[in-house]
């Protein structure tokens, strides 16, 4: 007797990594075959789903963004999809092997992080591994002002270079505003990126 077996439950994937397939009924009309009996009870192993792992992140580090970075989940014989979640929220789906992920819709924290892979079967079904470590992290709030600001004085072509000193880390660029005296008022007339 052949059997197949299309909608396997799909936490299966994600625990034990093994199912156990009982079976049961009558044989010839005769009496009925204890499902419990010897061979009766098949354990089928499956392929685990496993957790991304060593989720990091550069906690501080960024004005602007939070990145995280983390390893693959173990061997899947089938294709699977990642999610990273920000306090429980799922905020982007990334293919099985992208490894960074930088959240720039993000706010100053502390927030949680984590990543899971999931797979959806070809009856729907969602097939999603543990939750990797969490990790908690915030946006840079210490930014520094720049300083030693300086601007050429001697040019007659109309051009103004303005240099200046800035000890913080990561900005993403810097705003350019010019105003009529040292008191304002002040309109901005350009952004130099730093990137």
């Amino acid at each position: 007797i052949d059997f197949v077996w299309n909608n396997i439950p799909a936490d299966a994937y994600k625990t034990n990594g093994f199912i156990n397939i009982s079976t049961g009924g009558n044989f010839g009309g005769i009496s009925p075959w204890n499902q419990l009996s010897t061979g009766s009870v098949l354990t089928v192993s499956l392929p685990v789903l496993t957790s991304p792992n060593t989720l990091n992140s550069t906690n501080g580090a960024h004005c602007t963004k939070v990145a995280l970075n983390w390893n693959l989940p173990g061997s899947f014989p089938c294709s699977y999809e990642q999610e990273v979640y920000r306090d429980n929220v799922k905020i982007a789906t990334l293919n099985s092997t992208q490894t960074t992920y930088d959240d720039f819709n993000t706010i100053q924290g502390p927030l949680n992080y984590y990543v899971k892979a999931v797979r959806t079967t070809a009856s729907g079904a969602k097939i999603s591994s543990q939750n990797s470590n969490p990790v908690i992290s915030s946006l840079n709030a210490s930014a520094t002002p720049p300083f030693g600001i300086t601007a050429t004085t001697t040019r007659c072509d109309g051009v103004v270079n303005i240099s200046w000193g800035f000890n913080g880390a990561n900005p993403p660029n810097f705003k350019i505003f010019r105003g009529p005296a040292i008191s304002g008022p002040w309109d901005e007339t350009t952004r130099a990126m730093i990137r």
